[in-house]
C-alpha cells in the first residue's frame, strides 16, 4: 500500500482497522468526511472484511459480492455525493494475476 501511495503522491493514514480505533464504521466515518475535501480517496482493506466497510459506507449488503481469499483482482469503486453518501458502487477487475500465492512460488514469466 505504501508503495502504491507514494508512486501516486498520496498521504497513507493508519488511523482506523478492523478491531481498532472504532473499527470499519470509525473508518467509513472518516472516509466519509474526507471525500467532502479529497476528490479521490484509496483504501486498501482486508478481504474478510471490506464487505463490512463497503457496508458501513452505504452500499446495501445485497449488492456487495463475497470477495474470495485468492482473489487479487477486484476493486470496488464508489463514488460519494457530496454530502458523503454512496452515490455509485461498482465492482472492476485489474485484470491481475498474482506471480505467487503464500506457499507457492511461481515464477513471473513477464519478468
Amino acid at each position: 500500500m505504501e508503495a502504491l501511495s507514494q508512486a501516486l503522491n498520496l498521504t497513507t493514514v493508519f488511523d482506523h482497522g478492523h478491531k481498532f480505533n472504532g473499527g470499519n464504521a470509525a473508518a467509513a466515518a472518516a472516509i466519509k468526511k474526507a471525500s467532502q475535501t479529497q476528490p479521490v480517496i484509496l483504501a486498501a482493506w482486508e478481504h474478510v472484511n471490506i464487505q463490512f466497510l463497503t457496508a458501513d459506507l452505504g452500499v446495501k449488503k445485497s449488492q456487495i459480492p463475497r470477495w474470495s481469499g485468492s482473489d487479487y483482482d477486484t476493486v470496488y469503486h464508489l463514488e460519494l455525493d457530496s454530502t458523503g453518501a454512496v452515490s455509485s458502487f461498482e465492482v472492476l477487475h485489474q485484470n491481475y494475476t498474482p506471480c505467487s500465492t503464500v506457499g507457492h512460488y511461481k515464477p513471473c514469466a513477464h519478468l
